[in-house]
């Protein structure tokens, strides 16, 4: 597997990625929508590809105190920024997912390694 090495910013949970809308909908909270704009600029920065096979993502997430966080809360807004930033066509593409959980680091940050799984 050929990998790309991206570093992010700590994205909000999913409990403050969405927001609801006062008819009932769902949209992205400005907190997400900054996150993404981030996600965006390191992706660009890295001059990495459009994936387009199937993928493996492992995700390590450096949490900013000590806080109790669940890391599963992380995933799905990070998947969602990375496809909107063109790393990967669609985050159905993801058959393996890891998480891991960091030592607390000042502002915290997500590391994230994604790559093609070979046929």
């Amino acid at each position: 597997m050929i990998g790309y090495s991206l570093v992010l910013p700590l994205s909000p949970s999913v409990n403050h990625y969405y927001q609801r809308n006062k008819g009932g909908g769902v949209r992205v909270s400005d907190r997400g929508q900054a996150f993404r704009k981030e996600v965006w600029a390191a992706v660009k920065q890295s001059k990495m590809p459009t994936l387009s096979g199937r993928l493996c993502v492992v995700l390590r997430v450096y949490p900013r105190d000590r806080k109790t966080v669940d890391i599963d809360n992380f995933a799905k807004a990070v998947l969602d920024a990375l496809q909107i930033a063109g790393a990967f066509v669609n985050d159905s593409q993801v058959d393996e997912l890891t998480l891991t959980r960091g030592s607390v680091i000042n502002g915290g940050r997500i590391e994230a390694l994604i790559g093609e799984i070979e046929p």
